[in-house]
């Protein structure tokens, strides 16, 4: 079950349910897919879809507030919304912007950290399927 997105892997897109409007993910895959075909199941409308996990996401998020002290002063906490391009088996061929934190260098440092990203990839009818997911990412420190 796909709690808060619904998952089209046939044409490689992501809508979030709870927009107004549907969010179209990058019309083009990563060079390497360019020729992907998802997996037969996906044509079905009837199989089980999941949608991608993240699973080192607070490591990373971590990781980058060490890495960039000067950018997150204690306390300071920013969010930027990625498209991420999440392979079969989980991990990101690539990232891209889709909303900014509001600073350049932010998103910037998002982008790059969305790439060490690493996810239970997305199904369709129990097969793994490669997709743009979109997904925020919260940077920097609660306290």
């Amino acid at each position: 079950m796909v709690p808060r997105h619904v998952l089209h892997c046939t044409g490689l897109t992501l809508l979030n349910a709870c927009a107004s409007t549907p969010i179209r993910s990058p019309a083009t895959p990563p060079a390497e897919y360019a020729s992907y075909q998802a997996p037969t199941a996906c044509g079905d409308s009837s199989a089980t879809r999941t949608a991608p996990l993240p699973r080192n996401y607070d490591d990373v998020a971590r990781q980058v507030a060490v890495a960039w002290p000067d950018k997150f002063p204690r306390g300071s906490r920013r969010t930027a919304f990625l498209w991420y391009f999440i392979r079969e088996n989980g991990s990101v061929a690539e990232t891209r912007l889709w909303r900014s934190s509001g600073s350049r260098d932010i998103d910037e440092i998002a982008v790059d950290a969305g790439r060490e990203m690493v996810w239970r990839p997305a199904t369709c009818g129990g097969q793994p399927v490669a997709l743009w997911y979109g997904h925020p990412i919260a940077l920097g420190t609660s306290r």
